[in-house]
C-alpha cells in the first residue's frame, strides 16, 4: 500500500475518532445527568428517588444502559486510535512521509490520552453513582428503622394505657 493511501486511510480513521468523541461526549453528559439528577439530587423526588427512598430499579437500569453504551464507544474509539498507531509505525517503518509523520504521531497520542481521559471519567461517575445508590439505601433503612421503633414505642404506650385501665 502506498504512503498516500496509508495517509488517507489514517486521515478516514482520524474523522472516525473524531466522531466518536464526539458520540463519547453527549453519553458522558447523559451518564452525568442520571448520576447528579436522579440520585438524591435536588429534582430526585420527581426521578424516582427522595431521602427516605432507595434509586428506583428504572434509573438504575438507565444508569447500567448508558455506562455499557460509554464503555463500548471509547472501545471503539481506542479501535480507532490502535489502527492509526499501526499505520504510523507502517509509515516509520518505511521512511515514507517523515514531514506528516510527526504530526500524525502527535494527532494519534493525543487521541490515545483524550481515551484515557475518557476512561477516566467514567470511572469517576461510576464510583459517585456506587456511592449515591449505597447512600440512598442506606438512609431508606435507617428511615424503616426508625419508623419500626416509633411504631413500637407507640404500640408499648398503647399497652400500657390499657393495662392501667
Amino acid at each position: 500500500m502506498s504512503a498516500e493511501s496509508q495517509i488517507r486511510m489514517w486521515e478516514s480513521m482520524r474523522a472516525d475518532a473524531r466522531h466518536q468523541d464526539n458520540n463519547i461526549e453527549k453519553i458522558l453528559s447523559e451518564l452525568e445527568n442520571i448520576v447528579q439528577n436522579h440520585t438524591g439530587g435536588p429534582s430526585s423526588s420527581i426521578s424516582g428517588s427522595s431521602p427516605t427512598n432507595p434509586i428506583s430499579p428504572q434509573v438504575i437500569h438507565k444508569f447500567d444502559v448508558t455506562h455499557k453504551q460509554a464503555n463500548e464507544a471509547v472501545l471503539k474509539m481506542q479501535a480507532y486510535v490502535g489502527s492509526m498507531n499501526e499505520i504510523n509505525k507502517k509509515l516509520a517503518a518505511e521512511g515514507e512521509a517523515q514531514a506528516q509523520l510527526v504530526s500524525m504521531t502527535q494527532f494519534t497520542q493525543r487521541f490515545d490520552d483524550l481515551c484515557a481521559e475518557k476512561n477516566q471519567v467514567i470511572r469517576h461517575l461510576c464510583r459517585e453513582f456506587t456511592k449515591k445508590r449505597e447512600h440512598s439505601e442506606l438512609l431508606s433503612r435507617v428511615h424503616t428503622t426508625i419508623t419500626i421503633h416509633k411504631e413500637s414505642e407507640e404500640m408499648r404506650h398503647l399497652a400500657g394505657e390499657r393495662d392501667s385501665i
